[in-house]
C-alpha cells in the first residue's frame, strides 16, 4: 500500500460524505492508496451511519476501513489512524476538507523519506474562500523545488494538507493531553526527521 489517508471524525454531517465523493475522484490508481475513517466519541448513530454510507456508495469502490474509539478527540483519533495504517506515507484529512482530484497523485510526485510534500491550502466556509495567512506562505513557494522546512515555517502549523512519510513519523505521535497546539508540537516532533519540503501545483488542493 503505497498511501494512507486518515480521517478522524467526531459526530459528522453531510461533508464526510463530501469528503469521500473527492477521494473517490482521484486520478491516482484507487488500487494504491486506503482511507481508514476514525470515529471517536459517541458511537450512534454515527457509525451505523457511516457503514450504510460505505456499504451503499463506497466500500466496492474504495479500500475503506471503519475505525472506532470511545475516547473523543482529534489527536486520539489521528493516532488510531496511524497505529493501523498500512501505507508507506500517510496523509491528514479532516472529515470537513475535500480535495482536488491530483491532490494523492502530485503530492506523491514531490514527496520522499526525507521531504515532505505539501499541497496548496484554502480556506472556506458556506460563503466562500476566505484569506487564510498558510495560504499566502504557500504561494510564495515554488513549485516541486525543494526548500529549506526553516524557510516555510508557517506551513507547519498543523498536518493537514501534506504527505508525510512513516519514517518521518516513526514512533511520534499527537500528544493526547492537550487540547489547543498538538498540531504544532506533533509537525515540531517530527521536525528532526527531514530537511526538506516541496509544494504543488496550485491545482493540487
Amino acid at each position: 500500500m503505497k498511501v494512507s489517508i486518515i480521517i478522524p471524525t467526531f459526530k459528522p454531517l453531510y461533508y464526510l460524505w463530501e469528503c469521500l465523493d473527492s477521494l473517490y475522484k482521484q486520478t491516482y490508481s484507487k488500487e494504491h492508496f486506503e482511507i481508514l475513517i476514525v470515529l471517536n466519541g459517541d458511537k450512534d448513530p454515527y457509525y451505523g451511519q457511516i457503514q450504510e454510507y460505505l456499504d451503499s456508495k463506497i466500500s466496492n469502490k474504495l479500500n475503506v476501513r471503519l475505525l472506532y474509539s470511545e475516547i473523543s478527540g482529534v489527536s486520539n483519533a489521528r493516532n488510531v489512524g496511524i497505529n493501523n495504517a498500512a501505507g508507506e506515507f500517510i496523509t491528514f484529512i479532516d472529515d470537513d476538507d475535500y480535495v482536488s482530484v491530483n491532490y494523492i497523485e502530485e503530492l506523491l510526485n514531490c514527496s520522499s523519506c526525507t521531504n515532505i510534500g505539501c499541497a496548496h491550502p484554502i480556506a472556506f466556509n458556506k460563503y466562500g474562500i476566505l484569506e487564510y495567512s498558510v495560504e499566502k506562505a504557500w504561494l510564495k513557494l515554488s513549485p516541486n523545488k525543494e526548500v529549506h522546512y526553516l524557510k516555510a515555517r508557517k506551513l507547519f502549523q498543523g498536518p493537514c494538507m501534506k504527505l508525510i512519510h512513516r519514517n518521518i513519523i516513526g514512533n511520534h505521535r499527537f500528544d493526547t493531553r492537550f487540547r489547543n497546539g498538538e498540531d504544532s508540537l506533533f509537525m515540531f516532533l517530527i521536525s528532526s526527521k527531514f530537511n526538506t519540503i516541496s509544494i504543488t501545483s496550485e491545482s493540487a488542493i
